[in-house]
């Protein structure tokens, strides 16, 4: 079960590990997290199931409950042909929430659901109470610089010590929003996660129907570069209303005080302006702020408009499945 579950014991190995432990654990997995699986064979049809599915399936129980996920929320996790993968906090129905585990096991895929609903919850409590925090800094921060100058310095070392491990580093935020069925959306967060990784950034987060992708800047400063071609891949992959907004600047990665569970949160002002831009931009635009397209302009065609959003001259582009209306260099 902890080897089927991708979970492992740091420092240990699991056959190392007496029985009676992982017996032990076993069961407090299994009733703490309400365990779920379903097993598809090479060609995806859904072969065998079980565990606690009724939680995760409205009136539904058995083969009835697992072709349901598998038509509906779960559509396009199986076949799976790569390395295990985790995608946290999928809203799967109204107040039901599941960490979604996917391996192989030979042939088969292996879907295995653990309900995520407390740890979504303190997560969303922890990260509203350090955005509050951060806002505080950041405004003090705006009034020390003004009235200050160089004393502000000393705000950058104190907000950086406040959370365990917290690093400040320049990049590049991708704000992504979606209008769909949970079908849909999990067949659209395994592409935001694609084209995230292609190229050189991470999904870091999946709140409702908005994901948060970050892109760090290297040597050459290429975040919004990156950031900018993963959005517009991500359109050009989907047809679903979506959509994005791009955001260039610094951004704060790091572990809320106090915290009981061990989450790194990306945080600050570059992540809400990227949050703010996705809001205001139609289906299936990508507004990009001005300094996100003063970085990425060399290495992308013109925008197909510009626009005045809060009084920044914002980048758009629109971008639809058919190749052809990609703008045109």
């Amino acid at each position: 079960m902890l080897r089927a579950a991708g979970i492992c014991m740091i420092g240990a190995r699991v056959d190392t590990i007496p029985h009676p432990v992982l017996q032990y654990i076993s069961d407090s997995l299994l009733k703490r997290r309400l365990a779920a699986y379903l097993v598809c064979d090479a060609s995806g049809a859904l072969a065998r199931w079980g565990g606690s599915l009724e939680r995760y399936v409205t009136g539904r129980s058995g083969a009835a409950a697992a072709r349901e996920l598998l038509d509906g929320a779960l559509a396009g996790y199986a076949p799976h042909d790569g390395p295990p993968s985790v995608l946290q906090f999928v809203h799967l129905r109204a107040g039901v929430v599941a960490d979604v585990h996917v391996f192989l096991d030979g042939a088969e895929t292996w879907v295995l659901l653990l309900d995520a609903r407390a740890q979504h919850d303190e997560r969303e409590t922890a990260q509203l109470a350090e955005y509050e925090r951060y806002g505080r800094v950041v405004e003090l921060e705006r009034v020390l610089r003004q009235f200050f100058g160089g004393a502000a310095a000393q705000l950058d070392e104190l907000a950086d010590s406040e959370g365990d491990g917290a690093e400040r580093f320049d990049g590049a935020v991708v704000s992504a929003r979606v209008k769909a069925s949970p079908r849909a959306l999990a067949g659209f967060a395994k592409v935001v996660e694609e084209c995230a990784r292609e190229r050189g950034g991470t999904l870091e987060s999946i709140g409702g129907q908005c994901f948060t992708l970050v892109f760090r800047d290297g040597d050459g400063g290429a975040a919004a570069g990156d950031a900018v071609e993963a959005a517009r891949a991500l359109l050009l992959r989907v047809e679903l209303d979506a959509s994005v907004g791009v955001a260039s600047g610094s951004i704060v990665r790091g572990m809320p005080t106090g915290s009981r569970r061990r989450w790194f949160a990306v945080l600050g002002e570059t992540v809400e302006r990227a949050r703010t831009l996705s809001g205001c931009a139609e289906r299936r635009e990508i507004l990009v702020d001005a300094g996100g397209w003063a970085a990425a302009a060399s290495r992308l065609p013109p925008p197909t408009e510009t626009r005045r959003v809060g009084g920044e001259e914002i980048a758009v582009y629109r971008c639809w499945p058919d190749a052809s209306s990609e703008p045109s260099a």
